[in-house]
């Protein structure tokens, strides 16, 4: 039997054959001098976790956010528009000076989430009008509306 291995780590076989010959009496030398083990799960990828209610986590999110109540207010004005709501828009909602302030509330939002290991509950797009200025559109994302619509209007005083 002529089997070569190569510094890649491959092996080479003159025929099919002898292929075949040597990986039968490998693997039959293997399962001799070590018992089978089962083959271990897969743990999830980095920062995906399986959830039974992903409802649920947000919901305890929302409530974590108790401590920061404007946090909590912009979540709500989110889940209760009809559609996206300009920068301009939540500021005044808000009573914010401006968009570096709404920054601030954002990045909490997303450090929360994120902490959590929640995608974020909210989705910006960035418009240019056509003086070349900048407009953020904000609005909440499918999943967070539907896990808050029923919540926050039960009994949360915002």
């Amino acid at each position: 039997m002529a089997i070569t291995l190569t510094p890649d780590g491959s092996i080479k076989a003159d025929t099919p054959a002898e292929l075949y010959e040597y990986v039968r009496m490998r693997d039959q030398a293997t399962s001799e001098s070590a018992p089978a083990m089962p083959r271990p799960v897969d743990p999830p990828a980095r920062g995906i976790r399986i959830r039974q209610d992903e409802g649920e986590e947000y919901r305890d999110l929302y409530r974590q956010l108790a401590e920061q109540p404007q946090q909590q207010r912009f979540l709500k004005l989110m889940v209760d528009s009809r559609g996206p709501k300009s920068d301009s828009e939540v500021r005044r909602a808000l009573g914010l000076s401006s968009n570096t302030e709404l920054r601030g509330l954002l990045i909490g939002i997303a450090r929360r989430a994120s902490g959590r290991q929640l995608a974020s509950p909210l989705k910006r797009t960035v418009n240019r009008v056509s003086s070349g200025e900048r407009t953020y559109l904000y609005e909440a994302t499918r999943a967070f509306r539907s896990a808050m619509s029923d919540y926050l209007f039960e009994d949360v005083a915002v």
